[in-house]
């Protein structure tokens, strides 16, 4: 099935197998197997997704402990078990803001902890409560870049240094820590451009053993060698990073002077980057820079268009990124002047615009199952389209999003007795864990935990400010 860049979770990449973790403060308990609080676990996998954990683990439903050795958590429900991470309870007015995935990056590289009570936040950014601001603020956290670069979200010119993160979150001011920290995160962020090969042989590369972690895990155009003509035709090339074992790392289709820009100007352009990790991601962004190739993430409104025309009657095409629209026999990234078919299906097939077909493939191919279906396919969330056999096993009907949804992105909610995708309108009780719409909570004034308001609580409403509170004496 298509693969869609924000549904990567960059927090994966700090965790390891063998790391010992615990269950983060404000994480959600909404799984069937829970973690429990106060205990450890070891990590078993990692994917692009998920975290899987070994340990004992409690259920939502029947509240009984069970052992297990690989049961999946999403990263932020996870913290590394050398944190002394708490929940920032006396929501101090001051404190700094910044992006979940880059102090993840910072704990997870410099091997850091923060002692500064801090809050998770609903979209993506904690809440630390220290006494340095960094000029942060809710729309403004502090992030990161590929190149290991920060600044102010939303304001890439707000260059910030290293140094007074480390002074703001963990409180290092020794001058000679602080130059061994910036030292291990620079080395973080070397690449080794030499390992960046070209081939013509597209299909070999797409077939080709691949690492399971990242995009690379998740493509629907492997062992679709036939569909992959169309690139010979326009003279595609792909670049590619492997390892000693032979085991592919990263890949991206490669307009090597095969291509011209709008104004007619011969291109080197390098597309979508398909990879493993973040650190073989950036080793192609830096080879293509410097051999002087551009980037497609960064061509903004660019058209570029193949010098070659392709044929017509494939048995099947690939589904195509960007230069996915077919105009008068050639492959182009716009479809301003109109398109005669549109090459973006896992099944083979185009999107029939004019009076030509390129392809002439008849079966549907169910994107889960990877198998030939005669019926009817579903449209999922994620414009992926299933059998009704994968539907059922896999998906389940989300409300907040109107769609069916990968079970494994799914989150139950039992008071409702519905499933939703995001929990950005939802909370975990303090008293049960159960998950709760936000409309329904009540706030312990003096803690900050969150409630159902129909549970036994045991809190009590204040008549006059309609606070509530808990009656100690």
């Amino acid at each position: 099935m298509p693969n869609n860049n924000n549904n990567n979770n960059p927090d994966c990449e700090c965790f390891e197998v063998g790391d010992v973790v615990a269950p983060a403060p404000n994480g959600s308990r909404g799984y069937n197997l829970n973690m429990i609080e106060g205990n450890t676990y070891v990590v078993t996998d990692v994917s692009c997704y998920y975290i899987y954990v070994s340990g004992v683990f409690r259920s939502r439903i029947s509240n009984e402990d069970s052992s297990d050795i690989a049961i999946a958590f999403d990263p932020s429900d996870v913290v590394h078990a050398s944190s002394t991470i708490k929940e920032a309870v006396d929501k101090p007015t001051k404190g700094l803001y910044i992006k979940s995935h880059t102090l993840a990056k910072l704990r997870f590289i410099l091997n850091l902890t923060v002692d500064y009570p801090m809050t998770i936040m609903n979209d993506n950014k904690y809440f630390i409560a220290c006494p340095i601001t960094l000029n942060t603020s809710k729309d403004k956290p502090l992030t990161h870049g590929d190149e290991g670069n920060f600044w102010l979200y939303g304001s890439k010119d707000t260059k910030i240094k290293l140094s007074k993160i480390l002074k703001a979150i963990f409180g290092i001011d020794d001058s000679t820590l602080l130059e061994q920290y910036n030292n291990k995160w620079k080395q973080a962020y070397i690449v080794d451009t030499s390992r960046v090969e070209v081939t013509e042989d597209i299909r070999a590369i797409y077939d080709a053993t691949h690492a399971s972690s990242g995009e690379l895990g998740s493509s629907c155009m492997r062992y679709k060698g036939a569909w992959m003509n169309i690139y010979q035709d326009v003279g595609t090339k792909v670049a590619y990073i492997k390892n000693d074992a032979n085991i592919l790392l990263a890949r991206a289709l490669f307009w090597d002077n095969n291509i011209v820009d709008e104004d007619g100007n011969v291109s080197r352009v390098l597309d979508r980057i398909f990879s493993s990790s973040q650190n073989h991601t950036l080793t192609l962004k830096k080879w293509a820079k410097e051999n002087d190739i551009a980037l497609i993430s960064d061509s903004d409104d660019k058209i570029y268009t193949t010098i070659k025309e392709h044929n017509y009657n494939y048995e099947g095409v690939p589904y195509i990124d960007n230069f996915c629209y077919s105009h008068m026999s050639k492959l182009t990234t716009s479809d301003e002047d109109g398109s005669d078919d549109i090459l973006q299906a896992t099944d083979g097939s185009t999107e029939e615009k004019g009076y030509t077909n390129i392809s002439t493939i008849e079966a549907n191919y169910c994107d889960c199952c990877e198998e030939s279906a005669y019926e009817d396919l579903h449209c999922t969330y994620e414009d992926s389209y299933v059998c009704s056999a994968c539907l059922d096993d896999y998906y389940h009907y989300c409300e907040d999003v109107g769609g069916y949804v990968y079970h494994d992105f799914c989150h139950y909610i039992a008071s409702c007795d519905y499933y939703v995708k995001d929990l950005d309108d939802y909370f975990a009780c303090t008293c049960d864990g159960e998950l709760y719409p936000i409309d329904d909570a009540i706030e312990d004034r003096d803690t900050g935990d969150l409630y159902y308001v129909d549970n036994e609580h045991g809190l009590i409403q204040d008549e006059e400010t309609e606070e509530w509170y808990r009656d100690e004496y």
